[in-house]
């Protein structure tokens, strides 16, 4: 049995959330959400009563629509991105809401006459201001398009970011600062070598960057990047790459006055072996960084602090040795305080886990948040949000053997 595609959602620095999925009618989907227990800010199992009615995205119900992705500004408006396989080939559309109007029109954003979009990222601020990034296919290559839209005008021409290159290119990602500057990575690829490469979009009008090498160099196998922007346009960019037999993750700074530091190795040396990257940063410019690592037993999650008047912290295990433990993510709010949270598998199921992090106390214990203990139930694919004042929201698919459905849990 196929499970649904993962969910996507995020909250704006007020605490306002938005959540995206796609439903699939031979399993069914449902909503569920957690209220507070007593004094503790951890969560039990409750009906929901703040969503709204779900909204059709797509107009179109005889074209199959999935991979949807959504981005939310300080002032509650929102943009969503999907694919919507039109017979022919896969195209990208999106949609804006207003906190004061609504849902918007669906446009089409992929107006190019070529071959199917894929993994589209979408970024968006307070000013109405969106771009959005995708996977494109034409003529046999993968390559890496772009939009931008502005409010009045609509969403612009596509254009390659990638230029120059032959290699495939798959998985962008981008972010976008409060004056509207992007920010987009991707990995690079060919029979030889696989590399994160990354180009700048300037409000200005200069348009996308000349693509850079994001990786230390670009004759390893590099894979995964992940991205997160600050309000100011500061960035910090993670990936893992090959080192001999194993794989290390990595982590690089981008500040608009200076552009790209160094790049760091974050992660542990031989013979461990990293992967899944993600990073939170906030308006000050600390960031944390987690990730999975193998001994070659098991996997356990990591995470290590960057301070902006210091660098990097040491990395810490979050999870226990006796335990596998993978899909980290993590949110940070503007006080440097951090939420990671994690899929940790048990004797007999998997469970969604989470550590909460403050700069004086460090990490605190962990704490399952998958409802009903009890329950046979697996967990996976965990995400976390954090607003400016430090509540957060996690969300995960989980399965009872029989139904598929998705869960949140709020920290306050």
């Amino acid at each position: 049995m196929n499970t649904p595609a993962e969910p996507l959602f995020v909250s704006n620095p007020t605490g306002q959330t938005v959540l995206s999925g796609q439903a699939r009618e031979a399993i069914p989907a449902t909503i569920r959400a957690v209220a507070p227990g007593p004094g503790d800010g951890n969560l039990r199992a409750a009906p929901l009563k703040s969503w709204r009615s779900p909204v059709l995205m797509s107009a179109d119900q005889a074209c199959t629509a999935y991979q949807p992705a959504i981005a939310l500004d300080a002032c509650a408006n929102a943009y969503a991105v999907w694919l919507l396989f039109d017979g022919t080939r896969e195209r990208l559309w999106a949609r804006r809401y207003r906190a004061d109007a609504g849902w918007g029109v669906a446009a089409l954003v992929q107006t190019e006459d070529c071959g199917s979009a894929m993994a589209p990222s979408v970024a968006t601020q307070a000013s109405g201001h969106a771009v959005a990034v995708w996977e494109q296919l034409d003529a046999g290559r993968h390559g890496i398009w772009a939009s931008r839209c502005s409010p009045g005008e609509g969403w612009q021409a596509p254009v390659p970011i990638d230029t120059g290159f032959a290699a495939q290119a798959h998985g962008p990602r981008v972010v976008m600062d409060l004056h509207h500057n992007a920010m987009a990575v991707w990995r690079q690829s060919d029979a030889a070598h696989s590399s994160i490469w990354c180009s700048r979009l300037e409000a200005s009008g200069a348009g996308w960057s000349a693509p850079r090498l994001v990786e230390l160099a670009g004759d390893t196998f590099a894979m995964g990047p992940r991205i997160a922007m600050n309000v100011r346009g500061q960035a910090m960019a993670v990936w893992y790459q090959l080192d001999g037999p194993a794989s290390r993750v990595w982590a690089k700074r981008f500040t608009p006055q200076e552009g790209w530091a160094e790049a760091t190795q974050i992660g542990l040396s031989h013979p461990h072996n990293g992967f899944e990257p993600h990073t939170a940063l906030n308006a000050q410019g600390d960031a944390m960084a987690v990730w999975s690592e193998f001994d070659g037993v098991r996997n356990t999650v990591w995470a290590r602090p960057y301070a902006a008047d210091g660098g990097w912290g040491l990395a810490q295990a979050l999870t226990p040795m006796e335990y596998d433990a993978f899909e980290p993510q993590v949110a940070m709010d503007a006080g440097g305080r951090a939420i990671a949270v994690w899929t940790q598998v048990g004797l007999t199921q998997a469970r969604v886990w989470a550590r909460r992090y403050t700069q004086q106390r460090g990490w605190g214990a962990a704490t399952p948040l998958t409802a009903r203990p009890q329950a046979q139930v697996d967990a996976h694919g965990p995400q976390v949000t954090m607003t400016a004042s430090g509540s957060a929201f996690a969300l995960w698919r989980q399965f009872d053997g029989a139904q598929h459905s998705v869960w949140i849990n709020a920290y306050r």
